[in-house]
């Protein structure tokens, strides 16, 4: 078998499709060349498969498509899912990008199939060519596609053949057809100056605003299309969030409330209503986070709608949600049990004001890190925020507390990213510096120590939304990889190797002091990582035999041993910790000198 290296351009080359994505140009370019799969691009380009399924390539890979295919680079930097990343930045592109699975026109891919790159992007919900839904789950079986089984042909799940999707066809004259039209002509497009408010906003821009206004959405009935549609924008269940039926009627909700917000402004006023008469848990938290909206400057003029909007309102409703108050009430004894993993007071302040107070898991939704609460308790544990118990044995994290840390963290603001040379997102920090060490606790210590700065373009607590100088990551990185080169030491499975024993075992003898670690690592998911002297864990197995050891070692009966061990002439180390003997080899010689 030979293996050839292509040092000069493919054999068959095809020009690149309208609109298609850079991943689906590969596929198609393999299957041109006879190639089984895109493992030779994969080796070629020194690419990680994960880069290719999300059409993610940097300048140095389209340069390599380039060399090998022929095409323009200015045609194929403009086909890649990166050219959306620094459009729009990290965050937004975060939000709207589908991760794992894919959708299509099945018109388009009639006639050749290939993915567009448009398609990408979740809030893309129909083909204005054709007026058509986009696919994205098998016709046959409903099961969900990937780019690798679309550029196949078929569904591994079941073998149906995607060119035989049959698209639901979209009226042009509606409302919803008209907003994938506006909403799609924004992506790549200069920002439009005029009286209408979502005219003069950017994609991301407008990105930003759904996304703060999906929080009072949330649970509301659909206001255009199917009116009987509950709206669930951030629903995760079966990959809600990017089900493509439900993008569209969101995106299309969030059209319908800003339709007209510089004229008579009934949809905004109308929405405002609706979610003031909600009865939905947590509504007040939903009010915070879409306030927060306001911290930009391009919706300054939203924001002065808004607070004339709730001040009319606020004489003609009752407000079910702000002053929210935590009640004294009688709590049942399994109540009393609550469980909390991170350091906590408790409060006997009989009332609270619930807009003052958020739990953790809005805590971490707010400083942009989703909705897991570790990621808070590791900042709780070492003092960065405090956690309060209620009287009702519920944990809060206070107003003020939150925006101390914010201040505490120092954040220099800038008109542009661009302004450091080499800016690098918190995002990318973490995927690129993790390996590191370089994780959520490690980042605020060093910024407190001001061994980092933290950058942000606007007023925001999103730290996912801030980004660091590179040059300064650098020179963490090398402070991370000194700090792991001194603790070197052995890890527990190593420990585990040595002693042929399990990590209950491990941590028996930690409790019983047989060995102390050198240092505990704590990880935002709960797991701990312990790391051993060398020298000291060495004496000790240097210093210790088990049985079939010291048999051999010094020619001696197992009966001899074990009646040793029973008159006490022996230690057990391992006594209460296992069933299995380990003992000193300094007890052993000093017995036999005694008997000869």
């Amino acid at each position: 078998m030979y293996v050839y290296e292509v040092d000069h351009l493919l054999n068959n080359r095809t020009a690149i499709i309208n609109g298609e994505g850079l991943n689906s140009y590969l596929y198609r370019l393999a299957r041109l060349n006879y190639f089984e799969n895109i493992n030779f691009f994969i080796t070629k380009m020194k690419v990680e498969p994960r880069s290719i399924e999300n059409n993610d390539f940097d300048e140095k890979l389209i340069e390599e498509i380039n060399r090998m295919s022929g095409v323009p680079v200015s045609i194929l930097s403009t086909r890649s899912c990166n050219n959306y990343r620094t459009e729009w930045g990290d965050a937004v592109f975060q939000r709207v990008k589908m991760k794992t699975t894919v959708k299509f026109c099945p018109c388009c891919i009639s006639q050749c199939l290939h993915h567009k790159n448009i398609w990408n992007i979740a809030p893309v919900t129909v083909c204005l060519e054709h007026a058509s839904f986009l696919v994205d789950k098998c016709m046959n079986c409903g099961g969900n596609i990937r780019l690798c089984d679309l550029m196949k042909g078929h569904c591994k799940y079941c073998g149906f053949e995607y060119t035989q999707s049959v698209g639901q066809h979209v009226d042009p004259d509606t409302f919803d057809y008209y907003v994938q039209e506006r909403l799609q002509a924004k992506i790549g497009e200069v920002v439009h100056f005029s009286d209408d408010f979502l005219l003069n906003l950017s994609f991301a821009d407008l990105m930003t605003l759904s996304h703060h206004t999906f929080y009072l959405l949330r649970g509301l009935k659909s206001y255009v299309i199917n009116k009987n549609h509950i709206l669930k924008p951030f629903s995760n269940a079966k990959k809600g969030k990017y089900d493509n039926i439900n993008c569209h009627i969101s995106y299309a909700n969030v059209y319908w409330v800003y339709d007209k917000l510089t004229g008579e402004q009934a949809n905004f006023q109308k929405m405002i209503r609706d979610v003031r008469l909600s009865m939905l848990k947590k509504r007040a938290i939903f009010w915070f986070r879409y306030e927060q909206l306001f911290m930009e400057k391009q919706f300054q003029f939203l924001e002065q709608v808004y607070k004339k909007t709730k001040t009319q309102l606020e004489s003609e409703l009752p407000s079910n949600c702000n002053n929210k108050n935590f009640e004294m009430t009688t709590v049942s004894e399994r109540k009393e049990k609550v469980f909390c993993s991170a350091k906590y007071t408790e409060s006997t302040a009989p009332e609270y004001k619930r807009d003052d107070f958020f739990r953790r898991d809005e805590v971490a939704s707010l400083l942009g890190f989703g909705g897991s609460r570790q990621h808070i308790n590791s900042l709780i544990n070492v003092g960065y925020l405090k956690l309060i118990k209620s009287p009702d044995h519920k944990f809060f994290v206070h107003r003020d507390d939150l925006e101390g840390f914010i201040e505490r963290l120092g954040m220099v603001y800038l008109d542009n990213k661009d302004n450091i040379q080499n800016g690098i997102s918190v995002y990318d920090a973490f995927n690129l510096y993790g390996k590191y060490g370089f994780k959520l606790l490690t980042m605020v210590q060093f910024i407190v120590n001001k061994k980092i700065t933290l950058y942000a373009t606007n007023n925001t607590m999103k730290i996912g939304n801030m980004f660091f100088d590179k040059t300064e990551l650098e020179k963490v990185k090398m402070i991370l990889i000194n700090e792991r080169q001194q603790l070197k030491g052995y890890t527990m499975n190593e420990i585990s190797k040595m002693f042929h024993i399990d990590r209950q075992t491990i941590h028996l003898m930690i409790e019983k002091e047989l060995l102390k670690p050198l240092k505990i690592i704590d990880y935002n998911d709960g797991r701990k990582n312990y790391f051993f002297n060398k020298v000291h864990v060495d004496a000790f197995r240097e210093n210790h035999l088990f049985i079939t050891e010291a048999m051999e070692e010094f020619e001696l009966k197992y009966k001899k041993i074990n009646s040793w061990i029973n008159e006490g002439k022996l230690t057990d180390v391992f006594q209460g910790i296992r069933n299995k003997y380990l003992i000193k080899r300094s007890e052993i010689e000093e017995l036999l000198k005694t008997t000869g």
